[in-house]
């Protein structure tokens, strides 16, 4: 059996596990948004789907952003932004997909139960690609995140010796 150091020095070096862990996390709570807008509220898959989608992602900014990428700084605010954009793309595709196999599911359905849940059926389908989407852009865009920090120190540093230079 491996000692607790050697599973935690695992789990500290797989990133994308750490990843889906928050992002299921995430996945949960948007899930339960998703239910309570498709099933108490009567929305429609894709509709529900893209409003739950930004309750479970900007969770998953802010905790991934600190959990896996390591990333602390005051920058991350304005990156939130970015990340937005982003997910307004994504969360549009993914959420015609989900209506798509919804309306698709519900046409072959043989009961009226499956028919009930095939928008939750549908979102289920889509959610590992939509996990890989996205780990992928947060890994990008936490890299971005520390070339700009890098660049804006060298800028800082640079004008400084400049500044004394001069004086």
């Amino acid at each position: 059996m491996p000692s607790e150091s050697s599973v935690a020095t695992w789990f500290v070096r797989r990133p994308f596990l750490r990843f889906a862990i928050v992002s299921g996390i995430g996945w949960t709570c948007d899930s339960a948004v998703f239910l309570v807008l498709s099933k108490v509220f009567a929305v429609g898959p894709g509709p529900s789907n893209f409003a739950s989608s930004y309750v479970g992602l900007t969770f998953v900014y802010w905790i991934s952003l600190r959990i896996v990428f390591r990333k602390v700084e005051d920058r991350r605010k304005r990156f939130l932004f970015v990340y937005w954009a982003f997910q307004l793309l994504s969360v549009s595709l993914y959420s015609f997909l989900i209506g798509h196999i919804a309306h698709s599911l519900e046409m072959f359905a043989q009961t009226d139960s499956i028919s009930q849940l095939a928008g939750v059926f549908a979102k289920i389908v889509v959610t590992p690609a939509n996990l890989f989407t996205n780990f992928s852009f947060m890994r990008l865009l936490s890299r971005f995140m520390r070339s700009v920090n890098e660049s804006s120190t060298a800028n800082i540093i640079t004008q400084v010796n400049c500044t004394s230079i001069v004086t």
